[in-house]
């Protein structure tokens, strides 16, 4: 029975069917597909034969009668071999070849006999049908080539053709059938594909074209991008693309023909041949977009195949002593054309011809001949174009370095265009843009002489600054989303400078209106240098603490639907108001107004969406939404805007109109002269919103929140050195009893370079040196104050010059001692419920660098099931410098680790170190960061809490100010270890600030702070070095993990930060005077207004899809992960009493300059191109204010003239 099982085993053999299926298909010579089943016939003949023959042996074999052919006399002493071959020819006689003396003895050998005749019958009529089939298939692929010889033979009969020329032909179509490729198929000649259904077809079709279009570097450098690949998905299913064959000597494009197609190579060769050296008049206008002449939708032509010739003529020219087989590898009418002098040059498999055609209008400037059986793959011109403008915004730009390349090469440009270096740099700069937001593309260029991008030419040049390159498809593209940031920020910067500095001559309707105008220009110029003065700050989330400088276009601050919340202390809004309007000459009667009677053109708006709301215990002031009867209180106003430049062309859907005053576009009359205005349209309106709080008793903290440390100078290796050195022999002169210091205090200078002091510190003889510009100036400073040469090394020297600025500051005394100082904020977290009070305490931090052989990011549960966070790389907590280990390799190695699923790169056999030091929540903070900021920063970075939760803490800070102090503490060791390694000997101290803030209360609470309210959890920090930290030496990066927990109060004490010191420093209270808000933002229309784009100002307050400029808003930015404003204080600026008379004197400075003089414009034109830090340079660059504290982008760019000049900072 199991040897019966076992013989299952032989149901195996179905599978060798489908296995000899799968080879044949991989088969693409029709002869060895014929072989291969004459092949498969005998051998299934032959298995046959076997097993009936096996089983005429067993039949006779295992009977148990006598009377059997294998128990006769003459077969008993045969051998094995004998026996087997007589079963095999008793087999071949059943089927019908062949006589056998082998007749069956017993009643089984008999009745097996009958069965195999029967099978035998079946057998043998298979057998002569498989071979009449095989027979007919070879008979029928020579009859259509031997009915095509008789047609041409009965041709040439009938007229009579002379024999020499009946020999050439004959001879020249047995060369070509000799040649001619066996496989030259195409798919429209493969019927069975029209059966296929279209995903499928999609799909082979593009394995048939993607791999001869990529060997073009524009579309393999697409291929491997980040660019959005639904255009070539679209050009696959267009039939944009075809297969075309080609015979030899047969014709692929001619000298003047309109060029339709693009052409690779994918097998044989062409001869490129041209007589023209220059390049076609028609190249010198881009197709993309196509204009209408080549849009019109007629039907496209194919390309043709035309036989020029077969034979060439023979002449004495100069190249006929060239050997026999160049002039056959050249090809007939090759070899004619370089006799008569034309340029050649051969295309091979993976070439291509006529790319111009996509980018230019074009045509051919040669000929191109296969010199052999050749394919190629077309790419029609118009599908292309048509498809790439709507779903590949990239191929635009290389259209215009394709242009700009034509222009530069027209001496040099035909058909075979193949500068393969050149597409390879223009490929890479469409579709590798750099993946971080570079200000210095959106400066407007100047193109020519006449020509600048600051001032469109004509309306179709206005059209597209008007319009936005934002589409949908672009949100989950980041470096698209990056590319039509760029590209709309620099139409911002054209359209605020259009408005402020249009040239277009204007005839005023009265001296009212002219006046009017110049109000609001001058507004607009006043506000921009308000900006420009103050730190422009905005934040991701609404009306959120974490807060970070403007990195764009100052110019587009007010283009994307966002509004500016300025924060006015110390100054009245009517003061401010008046300014903007008037400048500083402002008299007592144009200060007497308030918000129901605003000086003209300002006038008052009956309803707005938006207002401004006061948090009273820390002064903060927000912007909110309005609902109900809000929106109808007092202090709405609003100004009309000409939006675009007056004069200047309005983006109207139909008819030729123009920027208005007060923004109404109006149509030219050209038989009057008159203006016909559109009434019911306007476009342009500026929203203005006041309130006035008063006098304003500030907590502590609410002053410390607006109060931030600065290094104001640069300061000179001379005035430093000389300085400490001075102090010091002062000092020993003192201690002798021979010199006082006088004037040597607090507020004392390098020289004429003034320092300042931090206001939230502990009284004390310290001040800060100001900026170091270099390392070799820092080591100089730190040699001369006496330090241990040892202590001195060019890495930490490098490191500490990093820092200082950042997170550490330099300071000196009156003996010229130099100690480092950084800031850290405590936070007392506090969870209070009926039953218990417990506060949030760091047990345990852990070190674990990176691995060899696993990722270095890791997000889900700890081993023990409480919560784990973790902690980006770009945080600004964790980035200590190292010299293996950049940011952009721990985000690579982060999003490599991200496919590691549920596994832990934390591995028990990788070192770890331990550091035990238990504290309260404790935060590194910048030298220039308040400390509002920090706590939201931290919170939302390492305790991934939302806006509200964040929110709740320091609003819960502002509560408890009370037990709010300022404290001297040691370097934290599991917070700032790395600045040990960088201090250089010098001694290192912080000025920490303890607040507390008590959570969980409240129900509620437990719902906004999430797993923060955890027992215990866990959270993970990325950082690039771990040397310094507890006791490890190793250079590498890795993480920070650190152990959180709930404990009470007295098993808290042990803390550090928990318990008070000695000496503290209480914060007092400061009245603050004259606090109010504005809340400025440009919205497309007046209310109850149509806008040049068609939307209404409805009563509802709807918002549109379109801002004011054509742009979308910063909503949509933000679904593409862009970091752009928030929808409600998003952007924000504090204006005191020292910057409004800083920016009153800038203004009257430049405003006093000749109006629309070049000096004016240049200075402008600066202001809107750069970013807050930028801006803050090219002042100081121009001596209108001290040096800005630091230069995040590293950046600043300054119009001069007509150029545009690139100052990179050496920080």
């Amino acid at each position: 029975v199991i040897r019966l099982l076992r013989l299952s085993r032989l149901l195996k053999v179905a599978k060798i069917q489908k296995l000899v299926e799968i080879f044949t298909q991989r088969i693409h010579s029709n002869l060895t597909l014929t072989a291969l089943n004459i092949l498969k016939v005998a051998i299934a003949i032959y298995l046959l034969i076997h097993i009936v023959s096996c089983g005429w042996y067993f039949v006779c074999d295992a009977g148990e009668s006598s009377q059997s052919w294998v128990r006769q006399d003459d077969a008993i002493d045969e051998t094995f071999l004998f026996l087997y071959t007589s079963s095999v020819y008793w087999t071949l006689t059943q089927i019908g070849f062949g006589n056998s003396a082998l007749e069956p003895q017993n009643d089984a050998e008999l009745m097996y006999s009958m069965g195999v005749g029967c099978l035998g019958l079946f057998v043998c009529s298979w057998l002569i049908g498989s071979i009449v089939i095989l027979m007919t298939r070879l008979i029928h692929l020579q009859k259509e080539q031997r009915e095509q010889r008789d047609q041409l033979r009965d041709f040439m009969c009938k007229h009579r053709i002379s024999w020499p020329l009946r020999n050439r032909i004959w001879t020249f179509l047995q060369q070509i059938r000799k040649k001619a490729p066996k496989h030259a198929l195409q798919e429209s000649n493969i019927a069975l594909m029209q059966h296929l259904p279209k995903a499928a077809t999609l799909e082979l079709r593009a394995e048939v074209f993607v791999p001869a279009l990529t060997t073009h570097p524009f579309f393999s450098t697409y291929a491997v991008s980040k660019a959005n690949k639904f255009a070539m998905h679209r050009l696959v299913e267009k039939n944009a693309l075809q297969e075309v064959a080609f015979n030899p000597e047969h014709e692929l494009f001619a000298d003047g023909e309109d060029a339709l197609f693009m052409y690779f190579v994918t097998s044989g060769e062409f001869l490129y041949c041209s007589g023209n050296q220059h390049m076609n008049a028609l190249m010198a206008t881009l197709t993309l977009p196509m204009d209408a002449s080549r849009s019109s939708g007629q039907s496209k032509p194919r390309p043709s195949h035309k036989m020029i010739s077969m034979t060439a003529t023979t002449t004495g020219g100069g190249v006929s002593h060239q050997r026999t087989e160049d002039r056959v590898a050249m090809g007939a009418v090759g070899w004619q054309m370089l006799e008569e002098g034309f340029y050649t040059s051969t295309c091979r498999a993976g070439d291509w011809m006529c790319e111009p055609a996509l980018w230019l209008r074009w045509l051919h400037l040669g000929w191109a001949v296969a010199k052999g059986h050749a394919e190629v793959v077309t790419l029609d011109v118009l599908l292309f174009q048509r498809t790439l403008q709507d779903s590949l915004p990239q191929a635009a730009k290389y259209a215009k370095l394709f242009l700009a390349y034509a222009n530069r090469h027209r001496d040099s440009l035909d058909d075979v265009f193949n500068d393969v270096s050149h597409l390879r740099w223009m490929a890479q700069d469409t579709f590798e843009p750099p993946l971080k937001f570079d200000i210095a593309q959106c400066v407007p260029h100047k193109l020519s002489n006449v020509r600048s991008e600051w001032q469109p030419a004509d309306r179709r040049a206005w059209n597209k600054v008007w319009s936005s390159v934002f589409r949908e498809a672009q949100l989950c593209n980041r470096s698209a989303m990056i590319a039509t940031l760029t590209a709309d920020m620099k139409n911002d910067v054209v359209m605020v400078y259009q408005t402020i500095f249009s040239n277009v001559p204007f005839a005023w309707a009265s001296e009212e209106e002219r006046i009017s105008h110049r109000l609001k220009i001058g507004f607009l110029k006043r506000f921009f240098i308000t900006l420009a003065v103050c730190s422009v700050k905005f934040s991701q989330h609404d009306n959120s603490e974490a807060v970070r400088p403007w990195p764009y276009p100052l110019a587009s601050t007010i283009c994307h639907g966002g509004r500016m919340l300025l924060r006015l202390q110390g100054i009245r809004w009517q003061d401010f108001i008046a300014f903007l309007l008037f400048g500083s000459n402002v008299t007592e009667d144009d200060l007497d107004f308030d918000d129901r009677s605003p000086p003209s053109p300002i006038y008052v708006r009956r309803a707005a969406t938006h207002g401004c709301r006061l948090v009273e215990h820390s002064t903060q002031i927000l912007e909110q939404r309005a609902r109900g009867k809000e929106t109808l209180r007092h202090g709405h106003m609003g100004m009309d805007l000409p939006l675009g430049g007056l004069g200047n062309p309005a983006p109207m859907a139909s008819g030729q109109y123009f920027v208005g005053p007060s923004g109404v576009p109006y149509k030219r009359r050209l038989a009057s002269g008159n203006r016909q205005y559109c009434m019911n349209v306007q476009h342009g309106h500026l929203y203005l919103r006041a309130d006035d709080y008063g006098t304003l008793c500030m907590s502590p903290l609410a002053v410390l929140a607006q109060t931030t440390e600065s290094n104001q100078s640069w300061a000179s290796r001379e005035s430093i050195i000389e300085r400490l050195t001075g102090l010091r022999q002062v000092a020993r002169l003192s201690s002798m009893g021979l010199a006082d210091l006088p004037g040597q205090g607090r507020g004392s200078t390098f020289g004429d370079l003034p320092v300042s002091r931090d206001p939230d510190l502990l009284q004390n003889d310290w001040e800060p040196i100001p900026r170091i510009s270099s390392t070799g100036l820092l080591k100089d400073i730190i040699a001369n104050s006496g330090v241990a040469e040892d202590s001195i090394d060019e890495e930490s020297v490098e490191e500490l010059r990093r820092l200082l600025g950042k997170e550490l500051v330099l300071e000196y005394n009156s003996e010229g001692e130099l100690r480092l100082r950084g800031r850290l904020v405590f936070l007392h977290l506090e969870s209070r419920t009926e039953a218990r009070s417990r506060v949030l305490v760091q047990t345990q931090s852990k070190a674990k660098p990176f691995g060899q052989d696993y990722g270095t990011g890791y997000m889900g549960g700890a081993p023990d099931g409480t919560m784990t966070t973790y902690q980006s790389a770009t945080s600004s907590f964790m980035t200590p410098p190292s010299r293996s280990y950049t940011t952009e390799d721990m985000l690579r190695r982060g999003q490599q680790s991200e496919n590691l699923g549920d596994r832990s790169f934390l591995m028990e056999d990788v070192m770890s170190e331990q550091c035990e030091d238990p504290r309260i929540v404790t935060m590194l903070s910048r030298v220039e960061e308040p400390w509002m900021t920090t706590v939201a920063r931290y919170c939302q970075e390492v305790f991934n809490l939302c806006s509200a939760a964040i929110s709740q803490i320091i609003e819960s800070c502002h509560d408890e100010a009370d037990e709010a102090y300022l404290c001297e503490v040691e370097c934290p060791t599991s917070v700032a270890w790395y600045h040990k390694n960088a201090c250089c000997g010098l001694p290192l101290s912080y000025k920490a600030l303890r607040v507390k803030a008590v959570i969980g209360v409240v129900e509620e609470d437990h719902h906004i702070m999430g797993d923060l309210l955890c027992d215990s959890f866990s959270t993970t920090e990325m950082t690039n070095k771990l040397k310094g930290f507890g006791d490890c030496t190793t250079e590498l990066g890795g993480f920070i993990i650190r152990q959180w927990q709930w404990l009470r109060s007295e098993n808290a004490a042990e803390a550090e930060g928990f318990a008070r010191p000695s000496i503290i420093q209480k914060l007092p209270n400061h009245l603050v005077e004259n606090v109010a808000a504005l809340l400025i933002g440009v919205e497309a229309s007046a209310p109850l207004k149509e806008d040049c784009f068609g939307q209404s100002h409805s009563v509802d307050g709807r918002s549109k899809d379109l801002s004011a400029f054509g742009k979308r808003k910063w909503t949509d930015y933000r679904k593409g992960g862009m970091e752009v404003p928030a929808s409600l204080g998003g952007i924000r600026a504090t204006v005191d009493a020292a910057k409004f008379q800083l920016i009153q004197n800038i203004a009257d400075q430049i405003l006093s300059l000749e109006e629309n003089s070049k000096e004016e414009i240049d200075f402008f034109k600066s202001i809107l191109v750069n970013s807050d830090h930028g801006v803050k340079e090219f002042l100081a660059q121009r001596d209108l204010m001290e040096p800005a504290d630091e230069i995040q982008s590293g950046r600043v760019i300054r119009h001069a003239g007509s150029m545009v000049d690139r100052y990179i900072s050496n920080i």
